[in-house]
């Protein structure tokens, strides 16, 4: 997949505290005035063409702000990372892991410490959570959208745990 990264300079990546205009701060807006190289961008174009099965499933369910009226986009790019879905309202990353992210637990690793610098926090399921309880999985999607969550203690701020057996956290 190449530099996660994605090239970009720190200097030029949002900072999570935002920055100070006229004495006040302002959070820096994630998905918009961020460098991305035409190479991510493509990249994110396949993605979105090439979801797997349970992808499908789950941005059917989140797609047109059917979840608590929130707006999802998928396979966005942030601070040269892809997020599956991402909702910036909530500032919010869904993922959903299949057999490709074990092999890639150390760049998910980096990815999420990269969104929690950010403020964004990330919840992962199963590809069997999400084809086999739907209902269950958008509802945890919203109770953490909407800050009604109660995350378990030893949860970073980055990425939540929730009880389904078939979830795969950090």
């Amino acid at each position: 997949m190449g530099n996660p990264k994605d090239d970009a300079p720190a200097s030029v990546l949002p900072s999570p505290e935002g920055r100070r205009v006229g004495g006040e701060v302002q959070i820096f807006p994630i998905t918009r005035g961020q460098p991305v190289t035409r190479l991510k961008l493509e990249l994110a174009k396949q993605l979105r063409r090439a979801m797997t099965p349970e992808e499908r499933i789950l941005w059917r369910a989140l797609r047109r702000n059917s979840v608590a009226n929130l707006h999802f986009r998928r396979q966005q790019i942030i601070a040269g990372f892809m997020a599956a879905f991402y909702c910036a309202s909530a500032r919010l990353v869904v993922e959903v892991d299949g057999a490709s992210h074990l092999a890639r637990e150390e760049y998910d690793a980096e990815r999420d410490r990269v969104f929690s610098e950010l403020g964004i926090r990330t919840l992962r399921f199963s590809n069997a959570s999400v084809s086999r309880d739907l209902v269950s999985t958008l509802g945890l999607i919203e109770k953490e959208a909407t800050g009604r969550s109660n995350r378990h203690p030893a949860t970073s701020p980055g990425a939540s745990r929730h009880p389904l057996p078939e979830w795969r956290g950090q």
